[in-house]
């Protein structure tokens, strides 16, 4: 069965609040029902919606007030010679704007089922920086500057130097172009007028930090818990390693120790899984005020003192993902 996820911010965004009961729902619907595309795009015949929801009954109101409502509000778009929908942000909030390159291929020949729709032109032109550079591939073509994210909202230029950061990435990376070199982090890409045009000019992140990171959620886990916690293979080392292309190994920690702290109904019911904590990455990220301020009440000198003799004692026992 397959999920889509709606953020609870849903129902205060302004635009939304405008809409009336029935466009709500039928946003919703086109959002969440069965036969959704997470590219947001995919055939859907008004009688399909009529049968599924029930609108458009002889008490509520005819199916095209709504769908005219989504489209002038630029939520969707109809095209009515073949049927197609198009949800606009589905795709970048479903991928949370990371696509991988199987994802771009899939979208791709998704497209070309589509009967030819007008609506693929604006879709590919909407969508063209995440669909042209998917997160887990280099850049192949020449380029003057190595801002490429999948997230970005401004760019911003010094007076002194060509220096070149974009602001706003997933968990606040930050990019820097400097000259004729790459130096790879977990939080941060340096270059400058530079061609990227082999897979080996991209510094992979260490695989070091996967498995750390795993040894320390471990021993909390075991601090916490008094039971060891069972890794799933290369399942959670997938990710962890997808969490670090984003943010870097500090930073997880401490949205790891917001998440065991959570008196959150579903985490505390779900075992604490890296499952469930990749899942709720987007809630635990709050502001870094209110984080350092709930991080400062802990008992630092305790909590150094038992996560250092439990790490050593548990990685005497860890064993099936030291290859992460």
């Amino acid at each position: 069965m397959a999920y889509k996820t709606i953020q609870d911010k849903f129902w205060n965004d302004p635009d939304i609040i405008k809409l009336s009961a029935t466009e709500k729902y039928l946003f919703l619907y086109l959002v969440t029902n069965p036969h959704t595309h997470y590219s947001g795009m995919y055939y859907l015949p008004k009688a399909t919606i009529i049968e599924e929801t029930g609108i458009d009954t002889p008490i509520d109101t005819p199916i095209d007030t709504p769908i005219d409502t989504l489209q002038t509000g630029g939520f969707i778009k109809y095209d009515n010679n073949t049927k197609i929908v198009w949800v606009k942000n589905l795709l970048r909030h479903q991928t949370q704007n990371l696509l991988s390159k199987p994802q771009q291929v899939g979208i791709k020949k998704h497209l070309g089922n589509l009967h030819k729709t007008v609506l693929i032109k604006d879709f590919e032109e909407y969508n063209k920086l995440l669909l042209d550079t998917p997160i887990d591939t280099p850049i192949d073509t020449p380029i003057d500057i190595t801002v490429i994210s999948n997230k970005y909202s401004a760019i911003q230029k010094t007076e002194n130097r060509e220096d070149i950061a974009i602001h706003d990435l997933q968990a606040n990376n930050i990019i820097i172009a400097k000259e004729e070199e790459i130096s790879c982090q977990t939080s941060f890409v340096a270059a400058k007028k530079i061609s990227i045009k082999k897979k080996e000019d991209i510094i992979a992140l260490p695989k070091s930090n996967t498995k750390e990171f795993i040894d320390w959620y471990c021993a909390e886990y075991h601090n916490r818990f008094g039971e060891k916690y069972l890794v799933a293979g290369g399942k959670d080392g997938s990710i962890v390693k997808r969490l670090l292309q984003s943010i870097i190994i500090d930073e997880l920690k401490n949205l790891a120790l917001l998440f065991f702290n959570s008196t959150d109904k579903f985490i505390t019911g779900s075992g604490y899984t890296l499952g469930v904590f990749s899942s709720q990455i987007n809630k635990l990220q709050i502001g870094k005020e209110q984080r350092q301020c709930i991080l400062s009440s802990m008992d630092d000198e305790k909590s150094n003192e038992s996560y250092s003799r439990v790490l050593e004692k548990y990685k005497e026992k860890a064993g099936g993902w030291n290859e992460y």
